[in-house]
């Protein structure tokens, strides 16, 4: 699979895996996500009635267990509010989202499906819908929906993001540089959408301005992994010089730092710490033969390239 699209799938499966809050965030990874809860909106009027009460109860109850990421706790709840008002918006809603999150697409739709019919105005249902499309690999369906998102409400930076990412995994990078922009300046504090408008910068060989989306990233996320492993990877399209990949060993060991059990990471940190290895030996090699400090960090800088590309 190409790398772009590769990355932009898994980053939009990573967002798609993580919509308990898709009403309310834009980060790669579950627990980013669940921290922008609060800004759902309430589509639930509350009334004096019992029922109206019971069913509040069930569909917070239903969503404090998709914040924490517990689907098992989550559906019954839901269940059991719509049994009683089977016209929730809010809990047709969420339970699409928790079928979405158990890979029960088609019941996932369908919820989503009736949460548009009782709340045509409900962007967010559009928004998690296009990402079930998307999961299915139905891309018209995905992209009429994220445009409808859009056109309901066109300052929602996540409908841009996700937009974006649908266009990386097409390979139209002018047209996901236009979302991804968007998704910044609706939220400057879009780690997702810098992470992936990085990413492009560094397929158009635009690496200043990757960096500066990967310093935005950590600037936003200190604690975020791939934020590091990215950069890390930038350093050495500037050219295998001991430099760079002291810069990259510094970012990898952050990551480590970071997670300890983040396996991608540990194995790029010990990839970089022998190449940095091999450099040193070469240069001592080469030093040897030509006795010219200068002319013997070029040479090893070029036999290690080779060996890196070789590889």
């Amino acid at each position: 699979m190409h790398t772009a699209r590769f990355f932009a799938i898994t980053a939009f499966a990573s967002l798609a895996a993580a919509m308990p809050l898709v009403f309310d965030r834009n980060s790669a990874t579950a627990s980013e996500i669940r921290d922008l809860a609060a800004h759902d909106r309430t589509l639930i009027v509350p009334t004096a009635s019992r029922a109206a009460s019971e069913v509040e109860g069930l569909v917070a109850q239903g969503r404090d267990a998709l914040k924490r990421g517990d689907l098992d706790a989550a559906m019954p709840a839901l269940d059991a509010a719509i049994a009683i008002d089977p016209a929730s918006a809010l809990a047709v809603h969420s339970r699409g989202i928790v079928r979405m999150l158990k890979r029960d697409y088609d019941g996932a739709i369908a919820d989503l499906d009736k949460a548009i019919a009782i709340d045509p105005g409900n962007f967010e249902a559009y928004r998690v819908r296009g990402n079930v499309w998307f999961l299915k690999r139905d891309r018209d369906h995905a992209i009429s929906d994220f445009n409808r998102a859009i056109d309901i409400n066109p300052h929602d930076p996540v409908a841009y993001l996700l937009r974006g990412i649908y266009w990386v995994a097409q390979n139209n990078r002018a047209n996901a540089l236009l979302d991804l922009d968007r998704a910044i300046v609706e939220d400057p504090r879009s780690v997702e959408a810098y992470l992936q408008r990085g990413l492009l910068y560094e397929y158009e060989k635009k690496f200043d301005l990757a960096f500066a989306d990967y310093d935005a990233a950590i600037g936003v996320s200190p604690y975020n992994v791939r934020a590091y492993t990215r950069r890390a990877g930038l350093w050495l399209q500037r050219g295998p010089s001991e430099e760079n990949l002291n810069r990259a060993i510094a970012d990898l060991q952050q990551a480590v730092r970071v997670n300890s059990s983040d396996q991608f990471a540990k194995g790029q940190l010990q990839q970089m710490i022998a190449m940095k290895e091999l450099l040193q030996r070469t240069k001592s090699e080469t030093k040897s033969e030509n006795g010219s400090d200068a002319k013997s960090d070029v040479r090893a800088s070029k036999r290690l390239g080779t060996k890196a590309e070789v590889e």
